[in-house]
């Protein structure tokens, strides 16, 4: 068994796109790597940082990007919920982290 070079194994393994590094995307990406699956993982996100509907907004004074800023906004979703059982052998174990996480 030879040991490829980083650069050759990441082009002979399967490639997993997620197009969104909002609250779904990001955990899909956590789920297929915890999976151990031989594949490599990438996120593609058109915003400049991920968060998605989770984002926060930052006001500045001025609107320029150098000025200080003034006040923050947390925009999007308030919360989420589902109708899935706590009990569901993938989902359960992601809610508990999220609650515990508060």
């Amino acid at each position: 068994h030879t040991k490829l070079p980083p650069t050759l194994k990441a082009m002979t393994l399967p490639q997993v796109v997620i197009v969104g590094a909002g609250v779904t995307g990001s955990m899909l990406a956590m789920l297929v790597k915890d999976m151990g699956l031989p594949v490599n993982v990438r996120v593609i996100e058109k915003s400049r940082g991920a968060g998605g509907r989770m984002a926060t907004h930052r006001y500045r004074r001025g609107g320029r990007r150098d000025a200080p800023v003034a006040g923050r906004a947390d925009l999007g979703a308030q919360y989420i919920t589902t109708r899935t059982s706590p009990q569901h052998s993938v989902l359960g174990p992601i809610y508990a982290s999220l609650l515990e996480a508060s």
